[in-house]
């Protein structure tokens, strides 16, 4: 998944996305980092977030498979971005903290997008603020 870049690709990522499911198969959390990635590439964020919530679903489950790591809530900041949903973003990113998945540079510079994109100025200062600590 992550040599695509088309639309095309991401039809043939989700059918095999699919498959996995369909075989009973639980797609592991790099598999649906790529997909939530090729998803915001292709301009599909609202696609990205459905996979997101997936695999966000996982996690409140009694026994989760999966484990949230930065990266894949990295590419739900992005779609957070495109969609321009900075409260969700924002509360991912507390959810981050609880979680202990660790605010990279990368975090924050999505999260500063977030808020230009938003038009929340002071927010996407602090934000740098914090990024520097």
């Amino acid at each position: 998944l992550r040599g695509c870049s088309t639309e095309s690709d991401l039809q043939d990522a989700v059918q095999r996305f699919q498959q996995l499911a369909y075989r009973g198969v639980h797609p592991e959390t790099n598999t649906y980092t790529a997909l939530i990635t090729l998803c915001n590439k292709v301009g599909k964020w609202r696609m990205a977030l459905h996979y997101w919530n997936r695999l966000w679903d996982h996690q409140t489950s009694p026994s989760p498979i999966l484990r949230l790591d930065t990266a894949v809530c990295n590419s739900a900041l992005q779609s957070y971005s495109k969609g321009v949903m900075w409260e969700d973003a924002f509360k991912l990113m507390e959810d981050m903290v609880i979680k202990s998945i660790r605010l990279n540079v990368y975090v924050y510079t999505t999260a500063m997008s977030v808020a230009n994109r938003a038009k929340i100025w002071r927010t996407a200062l602090q934000l740098s603020t914090e990024a520097r600590r």
